[in-house]
């Protein structure tokens, strides 16, 4: 060894590799290791809606209300999606309400509610909804402030809550100048005495009736003015809201022994958006139960009338 110079050295090195890097040959190192084949399979990526239908339970909307409104989205093949995206605007009013965050389910469904808002003069309020690049679109136009109409309603029985009071039931409907109920109405109730009457009933056994027996006397309430002019009537709640029908129920209470002779007033009116004022009235006489004055044996709270002077309610 001590024999070879360096340079032929370096020649034998570089000859060893030359012989080991040639086929049937190894490396210093070995065989390398085989790098192993990953197979990846994408996600695919939802189906993007290619139909929106807006749907609306009513084309009409009442000031004071709600229409539903249904977004369908579907594929090309017009198959319900879920989990589509759906965004709702409208051109005025509020929309509200809207089912799952706005993202359809199984059905393909989003739902929403439209109001008139604080506004609630005649309109058309155009709503969009949009899906991807679908969209869709309804026109619903504002009702609710245009004539409204208030009336009052009476039954054909009374109630007795006490043995000194009878019940007499009413209601009070809402409707928009197209018919349509309107809810939540504040309707404010006002009665008023108009006339009284000084008299008797008797036992008819024909009729098998107490009924007016004799004279009947109209005293005007003008006349009462003992202590001022009373009032033997009142209405509970004075003050009702309109449920989704438009209607408000309410009582005409008094007491028994004022049945028959007490004519009376009853005014009902509502204020509503746009300041527009309804009101209706109905007079009557305040009704006695049927099955107390069919009682020969047991004398009616108001066989005689409580105005005879110097009585006065």
């Amino acid at each position: 060894m001590r024999g070879l110079t360096c340079a032929a050295l370096i020649s034998a090195v570089f000859s060893l590799a030359a012989c080991n890097g040639g086929a049937g040959g190894g490396s210093l190192a070995g065989n390398p290791t085989p790098t192993p084949v990953v197979s990846v399979t994408p996600t695919p990526l939802p189906p993007v809606a290619a139909n929106l239908v807006l749907l609306a339970d009513s084309t009409q909307l009442p000031a004071i209300g709600t229409v539903k409104l249904t977004a369908l989205t579907t594929s090309n093949k017009n198959v319900a999606l879920s989990g589509q995206t759906v965004t709702f605007s409208a051109s005025s009013g509020l929309i509200s309400n809207v089912s799952s965050n706005g993202v359809s389910g199984a059905d393909g469904q989003v739902t929403a509610s439209l109001s008139a808002g604080v506004d609630g003069t005649p309109r058309t309020i155009r709503v969009t909804v949009t899906s991807g690049t679908a969209q869709a679109t309804v026109d619903i136009t504002v009702i609710g402030n245009q004539a409204r109409s208030v009336k009052i309603g009476a039954g054909n029985k009374i109630l007795v809550p006490s043995d000194t009071q009878y019940s007499d039931p009413h209601n009070v409907l809402v409707t928009d100048a197209a018919g349509n109920p309107v809810q939540n109405a504040t309707v404010t109730l006002v009665i008023t005495p108009m006339n009284f009457y000084q008299g008797r009933l008797a036992y008819d056994a024909t009729a098998k009736f107490w009924i007016y027996s004799g004279a009947i006397t109209l005293v005007k309430p003008s006349v009462c003015t003992l202590g001022g002019l009373g009032n033997p009537v009142s209405v509970s709640p004075p003050v009702v809201v309109t449920d989704a029908s438009g209607f408000a129920k309410f009582d005409v209470n008094y007491a028994k022994s004022f049945a028959y002779w007490v004519d009376v007033e009853l005014t009902a009116t509502t204020t509503l958006i746009g300041g527009s004022v309804a009101s209706d009235k109905s007079q009557f006489n305040l009704k006695a139960s049927s099955d107390e004055l069919a009682d020969e044996k047991n004398t009616p709270a108001n066989a005689i009338s409580p105005f005879y002077p110097p009585v006065c309610p």
